[in-house]
């Protein structure tokens, strides 16, 4: 069977927090591994599991109310982004780049929107790598993380109630009304204050961790190389 060069192969930044983990080792480590044999496996057969939740549903559904209450925020204008950056090493397509590089993050709900802390939350570090890719590829020298919290689409909020009573043995006609009513609550910001709704965290560009991605780009795509084996 034809083998598959990866030499050129080019990752993309949304995942190179899985591939940076202890980015200071000259070795991969098993999470990166299990994230490489699923790239050869695209690959080699030729197909790509798309990867469906909830969360990802209404980040994508809400992405242009996002950039919308961004702008209005900020005083701004900025538009969606459809430019999509490459390098020799990595690809990626920021959501906002203009005078100003701007990631948006639209989380599920108030419990998972980092009102309160001071920095990147540790949970959501991988971003922090996916501005550094980002900054590489336009030669910008800061980013920023934008969280805004917006409503949730009734329909991604009636599935969540139908699985809801599916855990519970219910239909989900037949769930208590206290229990419906806060579902639809924790998902309605409206009428809370958009400075509020909006919560900001600085990247600033890290050149040493540019030159790890590049670094650990290269480990990756030999492991991938190596992977061919399994076709011989």
């Amino acid at each position: 069977m034809r083998t598959i060069s990866f030499d050129k192969y080019l990752f993309r930044c949304s995942s190179l927090g899985g591939l940076m983990t202890y980015p200071e080792k000259d070795t991969l480590s098993a999470g990166p591994k299990t994230i490489l044999g699923s790239i050869f496996k695209e690959q080699i057969f030729g197909k790509t599991r798309e990867i469906k939740s909830k969360y990802l549903e209404k980040g994508k559904l809400v992405e242009g109310e996002s950039i919308e209450m961004y702008n209005q925020l900020k005083g701004t204008n900025h538009v969606k982004n459809s430019k999509r950056y490459n390098n020799d090493y990595i690809t990626g397509e920021p959501d906002i780049i203009s005078d100003v590089l701007v990631d948006i993050k639209s989380p599920w709900d108030y419990t998972t929107f980092p009102f309160t802390s001071e920095s990147l939350p540790s949970k959501d570090k991988g971003y922090y790598w996916q501005l550094q890719g980002y900054m590489a590829l336009t030669g910008m020298k800061t980013s920023t993380v934008a969280y805004c919290l917006v409503n949730t689409p009734d329909g991604i909020i009636y599935n969540d109630m139908k699985t809801t009573a599916g855990q519970l043995g219910l239909h989900v006609d037949d769930l208590p009304d206290d229990l419906v009513q806060e579902m639809w609550d924790s998902h309605r910001y409206e009428d809370i204050d958009i400075n509020i709704r909006v919560k900001e965290f600085v990247v600033e560009r890290n050149q040493e961790d540019i030159d790890a991605i590049y670094k650990r780009v290269e480990l990756a795509r030999g492991y991938l190389n190596d992977l061919n084996q399994l076709l011989t």
